[in-house]
């Protein structure tokens, strides 16, 4: 009887660990961890800017101020050159006026610190001649971001599917804002697919602090600006 019991328990453990390498009867509907199922990419994203010709004398001072913040912009970030496009009308003397307001952006653009050989000229066809019709800028940039856009909810949360409830999953949606928010805070997009390197360490201030460690002086940073007295972070070393 006890062979018996042995031999039964034995090969149920031999079925048990078969069980562990047959694959899965399903699949889950989307990858578990949020970083695969919204991961943070380069991709390209056209920046525009429309100046509109409104007064006689040219730029006023708002569009003044959108040309040299979008020239700022532009200087560090721009990946292809930055097109400057501006409306083709029917009456030559309209073309005229519309040149000189184009070139007079141009010429802001340039003061603004973009090199006048990184700006392409270009026409676009101009349908209403009643209309007043903007100059567009445009380049082209690379931002970290999401590959898809955020909102999307494909499954009924308050009825989900029996294989969804079993394996406890979160839902589709759910850390895509979160993904698309840390991307539009990096400063440089190429940080979401490589680390910055390592600046290297003041060494003046950290021989200054291990000399005052060795003679037993206080180390440690006074935040200032409490009522309470000293703030120090640290603690001086005794004699």
């Amino acid at each position: 009887m006890f062979k018996m019991l042995t031999t039964v328990a034995y090969i149920s453990l031999l079925a048990a660990g078969c069980a562990d390498l047959e694959p899965p009867a399903y699949a889950l509907p989307y990858a578990p961890d949020v970083r695969d199922r919204h991961p943070v990419v380069l991709k390209n994203e056209l920046t525009t800017l429309d100046v509109y010709p409104t007064q006689i004398s040219g730029l006023d001072a708002r569009q003044r101020t959108d040309l040299r913040d979008f020239a700022q912009a532009y200087i560090p970030a721009g990946k292809t050159s930055l097109v400057v496009s501006s409306p083709y009308k029917t009456q030559a003397a309209d073309n005229a006026a519309v040149d000189r307001f184009a070139s007079v952006v141009v010429k802001d653009l340039v003061s603004a610190g973009v090199p006048r050989s990184a700006i392409e000229l270009r026409k676009y066809q101009s349908f209403n001649g009643d209309r007043i019709e903007p100059v567009k800028l445009a380049y082209v940039q690379v931002e970290a971001g999401v590959p898809h856009p955020c909102g999307d909810w494909p499954d009924d949360l308050g009825a989900g599917g029996a294989i969804v409830d079993m394996e406890n999953l979160t839902s589709a949606n759910f850390g895509c804002a979160h993904q698309q928010n840390l991307a539009a805070q990096m400063a440089n997009p190429m940080d979401a697919v490589r680390p910055a390197r390592e600046t290297s360490p003041d060494s003046t201030q950290r021989v200054l602090m291990l000399r005052r460690y060795v003679s037993g002086q206080p180390t440690s940073t006074n935040q200032g600006g409490s009522e309470g007295g000293d703030t120090s972070t640290s603690s001086s070393v005794p004699n």
